[in-house]
């Protein structure tokens, strides 16, 4: 196959290797986008000011994560807000005693399902679909119900991830510090928070079916036998630290505060959006490995560029 000169003149262009053009980190128009220059903002926060400024509201932040998509709108997981002093000691314990779990003003735990009849029935409860929408009910049934929870706990744990990214760009837009974290024992993390085992459901379905039963038997009916396992059966498998034996599981923290108090917060805020500058770390992380020299004099040519009143090296000298 022959080639034109065009196109020996494009694979020739990409032969060669950028090595005398910087790229850009970003255009003016995306600096100036509110979304954008908050996760240029945001850090995973290593350490958090004890006292959190007034300005820290969780409750965005939750608002966010609860309008987080999820497949076909499940949301398998639950979100435990710890505020509670003694019971961030024993996560801490828990997490290879990192500091940002007893620091941090809230500790959000996301907590994906592990059985997925009763992630499923809970979701249909909720929304109400069984009389709005029979047929999306049977079918989410059909779907997930036979899934074993090795199958089923990845999958809920992918869509907890997604409204953890969703928790960390709201905090980020409102300008609160947060991290991000995996590093625990998952099932040291569901002793202390005391998340309801699978005993705990079917002991309480065998009460609610009991109750039935006895009424039905008060009004004369001859009572059917029950299948769902009692509360002795249920008591006689003791519960142990493993995904099959909880509801849900502990997949990541989300820990929100602050580092510097009120004034100086918003103090710090101002100073670096007016100067536009990239942290140093950062600036290594995009360019790529080059030496510390090179990205210093990256750093250098923004302090520039922002004396000048543009938003980046890019456009200096553009008319």
């Amino acid at each position: 196959m022959s080639l034109t000169p065009s196109d020996a003149a494009h694979n020739d262009s990409i032969d060669q290797p950028p090595a005398t053009k910087r790229p850009r980190l970003f255009s003016s128009s995306t600096m100036k986008n509110p979304v954008v220059s908050g996760l240029l903002w945001r850090a995973a926060l290593k350490s958090f000011h004890p006292v959190p400024p007034p300005s820290v509201d969780v409750q965005p932040i939750l608002d966010a994560i609860q309008l987080a998509p999820s497949a076909f709108g499940v949301q398998p997981y639950d979100i435990h807000v710890i505020t509670d002093p003694d019971v961030k000691a024993q996560l801490r314990n828990a997490s290879y005693n990192q500091p940002q779990v007893t620091d941090c003003s809230h500790l959000l735990v996301f907590c994906a399902h592990t059985h997925a009849a009763h992630s499923v029935q809970r979701f249909v409860d909720a929304c109400r679909i069984e009389d709005d929408a029979p047929d999306f009910a049977s079918f989410l049934h059909r779907t997930y119900d036979s899934q074993p929870v090795s199958q089923y706990l990845p999958w809920a744990s992918n869509q907890a991830y997604l409204a953890l990214g969703v928790g960390v760009t709201a905090a980020a837009d409102l300008r609160v510090g947060s991290c991000p974290m995996s590093g625990f024992v998952a099932a040291d993390v569901a002793r202390v928070l005391q998340l309801p085992t699978i005993t705990d459901y079917l002991m309480q379905q065998g009460k609610a079916q009991s109750q039935s039963q006895a009424t039905v038997a008060a009004d004369g009916t001859a009572a059917t036998p029950s299948t769902t396992p009692t509360a002795a059966t249920a008591t006689a498998t003791a519960p142990s630290p493993s995904p099959e034996t909880y509801l849900s599981w502990p997949v990541a923290y989300l820990a929100i505060g602050s580092t510097l108090d009120d004034a100086a917060w918003h103090a710090e805020s101002r100073k670096v959006y007016k100067r536009r500058r990239v942290p140093l770390q950062r600036l290594f992380h995009w360019h790529g490995p080059r030496t510390i020299r090179e990205t210093q004099g990256a750093v250098e040519k923004h302090d520039q560029a922002a004396a000048q009143g543009v938003d980046s090296p890019a456009d200096a000298g553009q008319s």
